[in-house]
């Protein structure tokens, strides 16, 4: 349609221009000039429907841009949303993996000290270690040593007795 445009215009442009050479030469209601000035009102009525039509097109166009330019904001607002939505689990990911980090490290540091604690413990206790139960208790006479603690032994009151 744009190309018709320009070739109307361009003969709209012609057709004037002849029409001013016919009123320099002659008078305004000979029968060319008069044909001439058809013409030329032809011409004008044509580029007057084109530019109609061309701007209901071109209003068309735009319409359809505008939604196409909707559609897209709300499919970047969509994205976007997204992406802040992915980057609020990924900080929250990285603060979880910075938090597990910290309490490996405690751990690990309390392992150490529970086990420096026990090395200590050990180091510092008696040692215990489980016997077999002893046998019972037995005298032995055959002894030609005479026993001390009947030194001590207090002598028998006749009251007593």
């Amino acid at each position: 349609m744009a190309k018709l445009y320009q070739k109307t215009k361009a003969e709209h442009f012609v057709l004037k221009n002849d029409r001013d050479y016919l009123l320099k030469t002659r008078q305004p209601d000979n029968p060319e000039v008069v044909a001439m000035n058809e013409k030329v009102h032809k011409a004008e009525h044509m580029l007057e429907s084109m530019r109609a039509e061309l701007r209901g097109e071109q209003e068309a166009e735009l319409a359809a841009s505008q939604r196409r330019l909707d559609a897209l904001d709300l499919e970047i607002e969509g994205i976007s949303k997204e992406a802040l939505e992915a980057g609020a689990v990924l900080a929250q990911h990285k603060k979880l993996q910075d938090e597990a980090e910290v309490a490996k490290q405690a751990y690990q540091r309390m392992f150490e000290r529970a086990e420096n604690f026990q090395n200590m413990f050990n180091a510092q206790s008696d040692y215990v270690a489980i016997q077999e139960r002893a046998t019972t208790a037995a005298e032995y006479i055959e002894s030609s040593l005479f026993p001390v603690w009947k030194l001590w032994m207090p002598k028998s009151s006749p009251s007593t007795k």
